[in-house]
Formats: C-alpha cells, structure tokens, sequence
C-alpha cells in the first residue's frame, strides 16, 4: 500500500519532484531534522487540503515549509526548549557520555583531562 495512495497525480508527481530537496532546504534553514521533516509534511497536507485555493502548488509548499519551520524555531526559542536540549539533557544520555569518556581515558592512559 503506497502512502501516497489517493492523491491527485499532480500531489504525487509534486512529492516525488520536490519532497527531498524541499526537505533538505528546510534542514538547512532549521538545522534540526525533526522540524524539516514535520514542516515537509505539513505543508503538503495544508496544500492538499486546500488544493482549490491555491494556484501554484511548488511554489505554495516551498513558502509554507520555511514559515512552518520558521514558526516552529521561534516557538522553541521563546520556551527555551529544543529537541537537542531535551535529548543532551537525558540521564540515559549522560550516563553514556561518563562511560564513554572513561573509556577514553582509560586507553589514552590520562586520569584527568
């Protein structure tokens, strides 16, 4: 079962064209891979839903991508929050990191750094 099953051809065609470098655009606007991914996705679903008002699909789901991203940067900035904090933040994470870096200092021979 394709994910793209019931689209209009023209959303298929445009996904396929544009999808992974729209994607890629937006992750080097945003720097963060789960933004890209959720503004790509949103777009297209918001172009598809209102695919009678808009005349030029490509060029509706570029612009909206990067106001959704830029609109997702700008939420996180003004709550301090971000997936990369959130994640460097996790004890799994830091315990990980202590493991890691006394393997390191174990084979480098150091006790400090």
């Amino acid at each position: 079962m394709s994910v793209r099953q019931g689209l209009p051809d023209e959303y298929s065609d445009l996904y396929e064209r544009e999808a992974g470098r729209l994607w890629r655009a937006v992750y080097g606007f945003a720097q963060d891979r789960e933004i890209a991914s959720d503004a790509v996705a949103e777009a297209f679903a918001q172009c598809i839903r209102r695919s009678k008002d808009v005349r030029s699909p490509a060029r509706w789901i570029w612009r909206a991508a990067f106001r959704i991203a830029a609109g997702e940067l700008k939420q996180r900035s003004r709550f301090g929050s971000s997936s990369a904090s959130l994640r460097t933040s996790s004890p799994s994470r830091k315990v990980r990191s202590c493991k890691l870096f006394a393997r390191c200092r174990r084979i480098s021979g150091r006790r400090s750094c």
